[in-house]
């Protein structure tokens, strides 16, 4: 079966703040002990083994991440990144074949991050943290912070003067573009 009901844990936390990492991988080991180091450091991790199984997962439960394991041939990876692309969540391709002509169809087909399949777990969990992050605040404009992801002990919410700055501007109107529409033409070219 290319994909096992939920764990209790992803489905008890959907309306929580962690967030949920799914692992597409033929190898069901190596998911396995991925989706456990990752539980460790703070995400929820589930595995599906196939794009199959990837659809049910998605139509399940909702997921931040979509962690991708792209094989040769590329192509079923490739064209499973391209249909996620369209869906709200991030997509980490790891892969074997690291070429430049790889790494630039696999970003330009959606991706927002890809990896060698050597990389290790740690940078694994630190770019997903990073994609996570720029996800965050692309989605809300800048008007907001959005959801407040804890990573164990690096919470992404510890941010006082930050959250200030942002009651600041929601109670203002101001967006920053109308900020640079007030400085006089010639302080702005430098002059």
């Amino acid at each position: 079966m290319p994909w096992e009901t939920p764990a209790p844990a992803i489905l008890a936390d959907l309306g929580g703040m962690r967030p949920r990492a799914l692992i597409v991988d033929r190898d069901a080991a190596a998911s396995e002990a991925l989706a456990v180091f990752l539980a460790s450091n703070g995400l929820l991790a589930m595995t599906a083994r196939d794009g199959r199984g990837m659809d049910q997962a998605l139509e399940t439960a909702r997921f931040d991440v979509v962690i991708l394991k792209v094989e040769p041939p590329m192509q079923d990876g490739l064209s499973i990144c391209r249909r996620l692309s369209s869906a709200p969540v991030a997509i980490i391709l790891l892969s074997a074949e690291c070429e430049e002509v790889d790494r630039i169809v696999g970003l330009e087909l959606g991706a927002d991050a890809f990896l060698p399949k050597s990389c290790s777990p740690r940078e694994l969990l630190a770019r997903t943290r990073a994609v996570l992050r720029r996800r965050e605040r692309s989605s809300v404009g800048g008007a907001s912070f959005g959801p407040t992801y804890r990573f164990g002990a690096f919470g992404r919410g510890d941010r006082p003067h930050a959250e200030r700055v942002s009651a600041a501007r929601r109670a203002s109107g101001s967006t920053g573009s109308d900020r640079a529409a007030r400085i006089p033409r010639q302080s702005r070219r430098g002059r």
